[in-house]
């Protein structure tokens, strides 16, 4: 050959050089089950081996068909229930339960008491905070103040109804005629529409010792305020 006498490095001379090739595997063999040097050549990237465990498959098959099984003995149990104690059953004990019983007495509304028993122990300062709270949105109080929703309310108390200055009354409140009594404002304060049917206002205020904070207040915001009622008088009309 040409390569006798001649001084050769057999690891670095080309002519015996070789490209590696992979090792052969029997045919028919998947080539998942192949070397890892027949799968992956030399250079090649690698896929990720991601192999499900035997056991957690198993662990998932049972958990499903547990929850399948519960699922299908609820509803079993649930129209078998249906069919073995109707639904009539339950509901007349529902209303056996909250209907009362024949001899026991109905609760009385109590009434509240009259306008000068409540103002008697009326407390201006709270309702000043009440007015502050519940009022300011719609209404002022002070001397000379400007209407919003609902008029100014300085010297509401005896003034004759439907008149505060520059302020667009409904068809009702001019036509309720009179004036603001103790009496009319602890009525009307309770439910307007009851005492003035079709007045614009809808606001009530329930509790009675709250429209009497409230109306004391009011009193005060006038140059004159009008005397308190005696709790021994006759009682002024309201509702």
């Amino acid at each position: 050959s040409g390569l006798r006498g001649r001084h050769y490095n057999r690891e670095t001379d080309f002519r015996f050089r070789q490209t590696p090739r992979p090792p052969a595997f029997p045919k028919g063999v998947p080539r998942r089950l192949a070397p890892d040097a027949a799968r992956f050549p030399k250079g090649a990237p690698r896929e990720p081996r991601c192999r499900e465990s035997p056991v957690a498959a198993m662990n998932f098959n049972s958990l499903a068909a547990s929850v399948l099984i519960v699922g299908i003995s609820a509803l079993v149990i649930s129209k078998v229930g249906d069919i073995l104690v109707p639904e009539e059953h339950f509901s007349h004990k529902a209303e056996a339960a909250h209907t009362p019983a024949a001899g026991a007495p109905a609760k009385k509304a109590v009434p509240d008491p009259a306008v000068a028993v409540a103002l008697a122990a009326a407390d201006a300062a709270r309702g000043e905070k009440l007015v502050r709270s519940k009022c300011k949105s719609c209404h002022t109080w002070s001397k000379g103040g400007r209407n919003g929703v609902g008029p100014n309310l300085w010297g509401v108390v005896g003034r004759k109804k439907g008149t505060a200055g520059g302020f667009t009354y409904s068809s009702a409140m001019k036509e309720a005629g009179g004036d603001w009594s103790f009496g009319d404002m602890y009525s009307f304060l309770k439910r307007p529409s009851a005492q003035i049917k079709g007045t614009k206002m809808t606001y009530r205020l329930r509790k009675y010792k709250q429209r009497a904070d409230v109306i004391a207040f009011l009193r005060t915001q006038s140059d004159t305020p009008v005397p308190l009622p005696e709790a021994g008088a006759a009682p002024e009309k309201a509702e």
